[in-house]
């Protein structure tokens, strides 16, 4: 969750040491309430942000781009999309486990 200008740099530095050809989710959406951006911990956008021009414009579907990413197309900014894309993600680890993991989504059945 990169709430400040430092971590977000640190997370678009470790995306792009990893793959400089595609988006990476990160943990910001507004699927409760359009509009209104929040932490997959249920916490307020905040202050910063580092929003591509024009963005976040909800552009496809009538209004079902809900997640966010880092975009290379958009010079490494954020992007809101539709979350069912299959990109690659950044998640924060629980403490005492590695502090980033980078991976790319699967799907599972029961």
């Amino acid at each position: 969750m990169p709430r400040d200008a430092g971590t977000n740099a640190f997370l678009v530095s470790l995306y792009k040491s990893v793959s400089d050809k595609g988006e990476f989710w990160f943990g910001l959406h507004d699927q409760r309430v359009e509009g209104s951006f929040e932490w997959v911990d249920g916490s307020a956008l905040g202050t910063y942000n580092s929003w591509a021009p024009g963005e976040p414009n909800n552009r496809w579907d009538w209004g079902s781009e809900n997640c966010v990413l880092y975009s290379p197309i958009k010079s490494d900014k954020w992007n809101d999309a539709e979350c069912h894309c299959p990109y690659r993600f950044i998640c924060q680890a629980v403490p005492g486990r590695p502090q980033v993991t980078i991976g790319t989504p699967t799907t599972t059945t029961d």
